[in-house]
């Protein structure tokens, strides 16, 4: 019922607004360019690195490494 709801208002799923905002936090952290990639992954929520990279990639194209050294602020 939740859901429903709430997709109703923000047409999208909770579990995709979920890995959305973690997405955008994980970006956060690699532009600051001081965070290992596996930190990253921990604080924001991935069991795992290569499930990390997994989302990261299928979300952006790039590997976080990469989307890093294209963002990163230094």
């Amino acid at each position: 019922m939740a859901e429903m709801r709430f997709k109703a208002a923000t047409g999208k799923a909770i579990g995709e607004t979920i890995i959305e905002r973690r997405l955008a936090a994980a970006c956060s952290y690699l532009k600051e360019g001081e965070t290992s990639i596996a930190a990253i992954a921990n604080f924001c929520g991935w069991k795992s690195d290569i499930a990390f990279r997994k989302a990261f990639v299928s979300r952006f194209g790039v590997a976080p490494r990469e989307w890093r050294k294209s963002n990163s602020h230094q």
